[in-house]
């Protein structure tokens, strides 16, 4: 019932190939994602400041609705590349007034309804600033939610008029952050519509399961009753490589903190225009200088001329 050694110690060697290639490839797929989020990031807190930059040109209600919708696109993009985080709730604990039917045109299996005024759903409907919500109901028939957030974010920027502090450098700076934004919206798809190969990871479970399954023959012989405890522990650390890298393949399934990052774009998006309009409100004190004391007399400060002493 004994194995030789040397056949396990031959076919380790290439079982650690395949086990590393499939992990780093896996962690390459998991860093990308989360630099294209991290660039989500950036580009919607810089498009957010430059907005109230030029609050005068771009108006009030322009604004809070580039804002809003700004605010909701990271939820939207979530949910298109993880369908059905956001039908969490069941239909009947829902108000009729407040049911907004999501349709997924490519993937009938995965419509649902939803609640209008939660997030980002709510911010969609405050971004129109009216008491219709037609929009709402065209974002939840369209298959691609964050690229119409988009091409809205774009009808917005064009339709602010042409003044001498807003000119085309201005409006193509604008554009240039939504093709950002759009670009990360392909970036997301290719990471998740693309996985490793299925063959080869199959052929990577395969050969650790016989690897894993014939090493108690060829430990036998040196173990005798630790065979068991033994090959559980190699077991266990051999096959946890392998879930690792099975688990971070797709970031967007669980890996990443994707709500994390939706709430900290939408807090720095709604809270700019607060903390912007609060640093204009405290004004600058500016130190007097002066090289004679003061004194008071009657009321007023009148100057005088420092003692001879001092002079000296």
């Amino acid at each position: 019932m004994c194995l030789p050694h040397s056949a396990h110690s031959f076919l380790v060697s290439s079982l650690g190939l395949l086990l590393v290639f499939r992990t780093n490839s896996a962690y390459q797929r998991f860093l990308e994602g989360r630099k294209i989020w991290e660039q989500i990031l950036t580009v919607s807190r810089n498009f957010s400041r430059l907005t109230m930059l030029y609050r005068d040109e771009v108006g009030k209600e322009r604004r809070q609705r580039i804002q809003h919708l700004l605010a909701a696109f990271p939820y939207l993009l979530r949910h298109h590349i993880r369908s059905g985080c956001l039908c969490s709730k069941d239909p009947s604990q829902i108000a009729t007034d407040n049911l907004l039917y999501l349709d997924e045109p490519t993937r009938p299996e995965k419509s649902c309804w939803v609640d209008r005024q939660d997030l980002p759903w709510s911010l969609i409907h405050k971004a129109q600033l009216t008491k219709t919500d037609k929009s709402l109901e065209k974002i939840a028939q369209v298959s691609n939610r964050p690229l119409w957030i988009c091409d809205r974010i774009g009808k917005e920027i064009m339709d602010i008029p042409t003044t001498a502090n807003f000119t085309s450098r201005e409006r193509l700076k604008f554009l240039a952050d939504i093709e950002r934004l759009a670009n990360a919206i392909g970036s997301c798809e290719r990471i998740h519509q693309t996985a490793v190969p299925l063959h080869y990871a199959r052929h990577a479970l395969r050969s650790l399961t016989v690897w894993i399954a014939t090493l108690p023959f060829s430990l036998v012989r040196d173990f005798g009753l630790l065979t068991g405890p033994v090959t559980a522990v190699v077991a266990w650390l051999l096959f946890g490589v392998y879930q690792i890298g099975h688990s971070i393949e797709d970031p967007f399934q669980g890996s990443l903190q994707l709500s994390a990052l939706c709430d900290d774009i939408r807090r720095d998006v709604l809270t700019c225009e607060e903390s912007f309009e609060f640093d204009h409100l405290i004004e600058p004190k500016i130190p007097e200088l002066s090289i004679f004391p003061k004194s008071i007399h009657g009321g007023a400060a009148i100057l005088q001329p420092p003692p001879a002493y001092a002079i000296r």
